[in-house]
């Protein structure tokens, strides 16, 4: 790391646009709302984007096409070093998300970052100050939107715990390096630093230790040959800032040798180590020091703030002789990035699994939650561990007995797996550390007027127990700090729909209540409705308990020191139909609406509504379906078995009219129940007319309306097509349902082609 003289290059163009006025205009408005309203909601989205040509261009060109923090010569991206919202640790403070709006459009908090360094930094930004300092006061807002040059010219109050490459000029006193790219540090403000951008992490170390090698081999082979070495123009090299201090370091190394004392500058050091080789003495003392700064630097340093162990990621879960399930395996979908540039927020990794009643939807959730729980709440769902194991009886075998055990088998991100084996107890295999918080609820998700004495231990409880009921959110709303109370109402605002324009959560502690205040009309005809939550309806309820007691449990997980926003937060978030309750509004917003709230999470849902569906993404659905095995399947095998069907059309370009007669869903028609029923049957209705049955007048309206449709989608006179077309519907819709997805896929692909060689007879 070394000084970068911002005063160089002014603010960009782009820093003078429309985007940018547009963006701090709407910052100000938002600023100048009530304390209360200010708390609870976020700042305007964003309207201003750094990846502009202009401005990365002229970051490459301020940082010499290096990253501000590690000095990698790697692909850059524009990074504000001062968080746009919701700075970390968060601020004991109601304004904790504010933490720094202000300076998104600031060039000077514009710097250029690897990729490496930033997904290590995320929204950290350590200060000396549990509340960051006070937020800017009206004047200096108008005055730097007024301006509209992109500089923000008043001092930064938070106290800042990190080194500043366009603050500070001198890292002598904070940074040590050794030979091999090791890197220590001598000061409170070095250890966060190299904390924050992971500036020890091995592939870094090694680059270093590498470059740096080659550096001291041109060097000693230039002073050989008496040539000026070119190893001196650290604002170039990459690594530059961080050999300079290495070369430091050598130099005091030389000083105790021969016994003296340099004083020089940075740009000062080729003359001096010049001078030194100069002497065959001083020749041997550059050799021997070299040798010394391969391990790292004899004087006490600050040992960097501990890592804690980052919660692992589910990426897959594989499961055998649970319950309906004999042997299935799902791989979950990568989370969804953020991309400001198109508008496009950060989303959780989310799967939700469709299929009919008793095909192994809930199952799959029980078995995730047993996995990732601890024993002492599996004991709380008060069920034998072989309750959970397989019945063959129940997939249509007589024959077969119980397989004894069964196992679920979780993947992670980072190559590990924790298995949890099932017979006459629970037992744990494999990776018990650093799992995530699981969350898990059943279809019922009410709470009492009053919460229970002794709520049940976990919070996976109501999956198990249908009777169940969770906590009452109003009394932990009622009980919670000011900023906490304001944290979490910022969350519940993007999840819940509330109908008006909201305004702001008011406790009411004398009645102990919480009143919605949500604004009806403009103008004089303006008006602020008071909703308790007391009122509202059982999916409002619902949705309120549920949430409340994720955020309830991820809130008491957090060090005070250490606290995070929700959308760093991880966990596993298991939901038995999700739709239950809701309006169909919400049903269509409430997955997109979990997942952004929760970015860092990862969902799991079962659902039977195709509303649903809005908020997911391609390869983000999958479907249950129960399936007769082949025929040429072993004696021991079970006759039917559930199969995840996962080759599906992509969700987001389907109208729900296409959803519900997609795979999806298995429907042929949206019409109605009975028309569902008329279709199914269809295949029998052809055979029994082929056989010279009579069919009943209904059964023949069925038939006829059907070959109608056909008729009129194919060329008039045509009727030889017209049955041939008709068979190959028809034995499609009598055979679909009872295909597993490989087969339904050859199906679909033979009555394509028997269709298209029909009409090419023509």
């Amino acid at each position: 790391m070394q000084y970068i003289d911002r005063g160089l290059m002014p603010p960009p163009p782009p820093f003078q646009s429309k985007a940018a006025q547009a963006e701090r205009n709407e910052l100000l408005r938002h600023m100048r709302e009530s304390s209360q309203r200010l708390s609870q909601t976020k700042p305007p989205s964003w309207q201003f984007h750094l990846a502009q040509e202009e401005i990365l261009s002229a970051l490459d060109r301020l940082f010499k096409g290096k990253c501000a923090f590690c000095e990698s010569r790697a692909p850059l991206n524009a990074r504000l070093f001062r968080p746009a919202e919701e700075a970390e640790p968060l601020a004991k403070s109601e304004f904790a998300h504010l933490y720094y709006a202000w300076l998104r459009t600031d060039w000077g908090n514009v710097y250029a970052v690897c990729s490496a360094c930033a997904m290590a930094a995320r929204n950290q930004f350590p200060v000396d100050r549990l509340d960051r300092g006070p937020l800017p006061t009206t004047a200096e807002l108008e005055a730097f939107t007024n301006e509209n040059y992109g500089l923000w010219r008043w001092p930064h109050r938070d106290r800042r715990q990190l080194l500043d490459p366009c603050k500070d000029r001198s890292f002598a006193n904070h940074l040590s390096f050794s030979r091999s790219g090791d890197v220590q540090a001598f000061s409170r403000l070095g250890a966060q630093t190299i904390a924050v951008f992971n500036l020890d992490r091995p592939e870094l170390v090694a680059s270093r230790g590498t470059t740096f090698e080659s550096h001291v081999q041109l060097l000693l082979s230039e002073l050989e040959r008496g040539i000026p070495p070119n190893v001196f123009d650290f604002p170039s090299l990459e690594y530059g800032g961080a050999w300079n201090l290495l070369l430091r370091r050598v130099l005091d190394r030389i000083g105790r040798r021969l016994d003296q004392s340099f004083r020089f500058r940075s740009d000062q050091i080729a003359i001096v180590i010049e001078r030194i080789w100069s002497t065959p003495i001083g020749r041997l003392a550059i050799r021997d020091a070299l040798q010394d700064v391969r391990g790292p630097v004899e004087r006490a340093t600050v040992p960097r703030p501990p890592a804690r162990g980052e919660p692992r990621r589910l990426v897959g879960v594989h499961v055998k002789n649970f319950k309906a399930l004999e042997n299935l395996e799902l791989t979950l979908p990568a989370p969804i990035t953020q991309d400001a540039s198109v508008g496009r927020e950060a989303e959780a990794s989310a799967l939700l699994i469709l299929g009919e009643n008793a095909a192994g939807k809930s199952s799959i959730l029980e078995a995730v939650a047993l996995a990732l729980t601890d024993d002492r709440t599996r004991s709380s769902v008060a069920r034998s561990p072989i309750s959970f194991i397989l019945d063959p009886t129940l997939m249509g075998s007589e024959g077969l007995g119980s397989p004894g055990t069964a196992s679920v088998r979780l993947n992670f991100e980072d190559g590990s797996e924790l298995t949890l084996a099932i017979s006459g107890h629970f037992a744990e295999l494999g990776a018990t550390d650093n799992l995530p918080p699981v969350f898990a609820y059943g279809a019922f998700r009410q709470y009492a007027s009053r919460s229970p004495k002794k709520p049940p231990k976990g919070h996976i409880v109501t999956l198990f127990k249908s009777d169940s009921l969770l906590a009452n959110p109003e009394e932990w709303l009622l009980g919670l700090p000011d900023d906490q109370f304001a944290m979490v109402v910022r969350a519940l605002q993007r999840i819940l729909i509330i109908e008006g324009d909201f305004e702001v959560v008011k406790r009411d502690v004398d009645n102990r209540r919480c009143l919605i205040i949500t604004k009806f009309g403009s103008g004089p005809e303006e008006r602020l409705i008071s909703t308790p939550l007391k009122v509202v309806s059982s999916g409002f309820r619902s949705v309120l308990a549920m949430v409340c007691d994720v955020l309830a449990g991820l809130i008491a997980l957090q060090p005070r020191s250490e606290r995070k926003s929700f959308g760093e937060m991880e966990a596993v978030l298991l939901i038995d139909e999700v739709e239950a309750h809701l309006h169909p509004r919400w049903k269509m917003q409430i997955m997109a609406a979990l997942r952004r709230v929760l970015p860092k999470a990862t969902i799991i849902a079962t659902t039977h509504d195709p509303l649903c569906l809005r908020g997911m993404h391609d390869q983000e659905v999958a479907v249950f379906n129960r399936t007769l095995k082949a025929e040429a399947a072993e004696a021991d095998d079970l006759p039917v078995f559930v199969e995840p069907v996962l080759s599906l059309p992509n969700v987001e370009n389907l109208t729900v009219e296409q959803l519900l007669t997609s795979d999806f869903f298995s429907m042929f028609s949206t019409d109605s129940p009975a028309a569902e029923l008329n279709l199914a049957k269809l295949g029998d209705l052809i055979a029994r007319e082929a056989n010279g049955e009579r069919l009943t007048d209904s059964e023949q309206i069925t038939l006829t309306s059907l070959r109608r449709e056909v008729a009129d989608a194919l060329p008039l006179g045509s009727s030889e097509v017209q049955r041939l077309v008709e068979e190959a519907v028809f034995t499609y819709i009598k055979r679909r349902r009872t295909l597993r997805s490989s087969q339904l896929e050859t199906l679909k692909a033979e009555t394509r082609e028997f269709i298209v060689k029909a009409l090419e007879s023509y």
